[in-house]
């Protein structure tokens, strides 16, 4: 059996901590650069661990977060504003052109 198969891969996105495109990931890559950071104080506030167990709170002081590079125009998808509370981030993400 033939091992050697030929890929072609014809594109490529992705949104990564501290790397808003494919680009800047690989760059990040070689450059061995750690995009984990201490939690930002706007996620902070009121949704760090206070000793109750509970699903929408963060027990960790760090993460990747993506937020620089999480804008997201619904108007300009049709989408009303009100939908976008109800909408999981990532299928808002999926919606948007890279740069």
């Amino acid at each position: 059996m033939d091992h050697n198969i030929d890929v072609a891969i014809i594109g490529m996105s992705c949104i990564f901590p501290g790397a808003p495109d494919v680009a800047a990931f690989w760059k990040n890559i070689i450059n061995r650069v750690d995009a984990i950071q201490t939690v930002p104080e706007n996620r902070m506030e009121s949704m760090f661990f206070d000793g109750e167990v509970a699903v929408d709170r963060f027990y960790c002081r760090r993460g990747g977060f993506i937020d620089d590079f999480a804008e997201f125009d619904p108007i300009q998808f049709g989408i009303l504003p009100l939908v976008v509370e109800s909408t999981e981030p990532e299928q808002l993400l999926a919606l948007t052109p890279g740069p």
